[in-house]
């Protein structure tokens, strides 16, 4: 996440080198549990504009990344519920590249963040400087948040995940691995007896 103490909407671009390492991808179908307990306790409203989109699935649930660029290490600090606009304004690349009208999302980025579109242009090429310079590092996920946040919304089956799958960033562990492999199907099969 490029931080900048003058935005409220700000540009959270991943480093290529993180591309396809998130939660959603860690938790598999338990992702939607999450989202929605989540979204839930934020009563569907973006925490950035104060948006509240008549449907809930306007209302999607994103990931807060910090990086330690002396240590390699992109943490999992939070999750934020945002409204489509700003989240697409989040994911500016990712928006660029699906053919967004990205004067739409410049305008929405010019009225959270009070200010005029040269100020905010700067502050898209600066943040892209910095995802050059964050893309040619390998990054060492922390996902320990997660396991503490699965904690405490009292999802058992998504924290014993967590912690696995963790272990598998951690360590090394991947799919070619038999006992992880094994692991991760009997959780998939207890989550789905639960929630099926």
């Amino acid at each position: 996440m490029i931080v900048s103490n003058a935005m409220k909407l700000e540009l959270h671009l991943i480093p290529q080198s993180s591309f396809y390492q998130n939660v959603r991808k860690l938790l598999g179908s338990r992702w939607d549990t999450l989202s929605r307990q989540v979204r839930s306790e934020r009563d569907f409203t973006c925490e950035i504009c104060g948006t509240k989109p008549k449907s809930t699935k306007d209302v999607h649930l994103h990931e807060l990344w910090s990086f330690d660029d002396d240590k390699k290490v992109q943490k999992l600090i939070g999750f934020q519920c945002v409204c489509v606009d700003c989240h697409n304004v989040h994911h500016w690349g990712l928006s660029q590249i699906r053919g967004l009208n990205m004067n739409i999302l410049m305008n929405h980025a010019c009225k959270v963040n009070k200010c005029d579109s040269v100020t905010f242009k700067d502050y898209v090429y600066k943040s892209f400087a910095d995802w050059q310079k964050r893309s040619q590092i390998q990054w060492t996920l922390d996902m320990s948040e997660l396991e503490e946040l699965c904690k405490v919304i009292q999802c058992p089956l998504i924290s014993t995940a967590c912690h696995h799958r963790n272990w598998q960033y951690r360590y090394g562990c991947d799919k070619e691995d038999k006992k992880c492999a094994a692991r991760q199907m009997e959780l998939e099969n207890e989550h789905n007896k639960l929630y099926s």
